[in-house]
């Protein structure tokens, strides 16, 4: 693509894996404007920093980014002190993100230890409904002092 080359919506949308409702909206956020747009067909083109912009918007969604916040960044440039407190942000929004998945990976872990541990000689099928339901509560609750275990154990005796 030459320097002076315009492409059509549909030719960026096809490049990028996009739609072209998409770079529509993109356009109504005022995020990428295209360089012109033809009075009579309404068609919409766009130029080779069109085609930057929008490679650095589709790379900022990758990452976690909204259009009011690609939007903000776009409009500050790259390389201010706000992209790189948005870069920060985002990433602390990532690791609390990792560390809930964490959790969830070492519940069910713990699940499946208690599992594997209780189960033992026990068949499930061959227990009572109470029984059955007490075994599990037992078994899935994994932390030791969550409210519900607790009224569970007292409305169980």
């Amino acid at each position: 693509m030459e320097k002076d080359e315009l492409l059509k919506i549909s030719e960026l949308a096809d490049f990028f894996g996009t739609t072209p409702k998409a770079l529509r909206l993109y356009e109504k956020k005022g995020i990428i404007i295209p360089s012109k747009v033809d009075p009579l067909t309404g068609y919409r083109y766009y130029s080779v920093d069109q085609v930057k912009k929008l490679n650095v918007l589709v790379e900022l969604q990758e990452l976690g980014f909204s259009l009011n916040e690609i939007k903000k960044i776009m409009k500050g440039g790259l390389k201010s002190q706000g992209f790189l407190d948005s870069l920060y942000s985002k990433k602390v929004e990532w690791e609390q993100k990792k560390n809930e998945l964490q959790k969830k990976i070492d519940a069910i872990e713990t699940i499946e230890q208690n599992l594997s541990r209780k189960i033992g000689s026990t068949e499930i099928t061959a227990m009572t409904e109470e029984e059955r339901a007490w075994f599990l509560l037992n078994v899935v609750c994994v932390e030791e002092l969550k409210a519900t275990k607790v009224l569970s154990e007292a409305i169980w005796l």
